[in-house]
């Protein structure tokens, strides 16, 4: 007595085939509410094909490896959008400003208002540079909602 046909009991290979579809897909679905990197994900497209396999014959085997296929490609064009998209510079709220250039309203020491955006801003400078109104500076971090300022290369 071998043991996968006594774990699969009385159980055909189509009834097989039958629920690993169901668990792969179960599995595909998992992988939109659990962040796993992607593996719930080809596991669920392995389990899938191994149903496919179990429970289809012939003609209808090539339609489960086309619904596959169609999945594959699907998560492969997420993946790639997903990881171009955490490589791209940020384009809104203060990280998006940063290297940007800005235009002095208001300076007095080492602080004082720029523009950017078309937005007025609070910044100061970590020289002791006194900039007059109109100067252009490059944005160099931001701390607090304070913009650090430095002159243009």
């Amino acid at each position: 007595m071998d043991l996968p046909s006594t774990l699969a009991g009385n159980m055909s290979d189509e009834t097989i085939g039958a629920l690993l579809l169901i668990l792969g897909i179960m599995m595909l679905a998992a992988e939109v509410f659990i962040t796993s990197f992607g593996l719930l994900g080809i596991g669920g497209l392995v389990v899938f094909l191994i149903g496919a396999h179990h429970a289809f014959v012939g003609e209808a085997l090539w339609i489960a490896w086309g619904v596959a296929v169609t999945i594959a490609i699907f998560m492969a064009v997420v993946s790639v959008t997903v990881l171009r998209s955490y490589r791209s510079k940020p384009i809104a709220g203060i990280e998006g400003m940063i290297g940007e250039t800005a235009e002095i309203i208001e300076w007095k020491d080492r602080e004082g208002l720029v523009r950017i955006n078309g937005e007025l801003w609070q910044a100061s400078s970590v020289h002791a540079l006194n900039y007059i109104p109109g100067d252009k500076v490059v944005i160099s971090t931001a701390e607090d909602l304070i913009l650090k300022t430095r002159k243009p290369d």
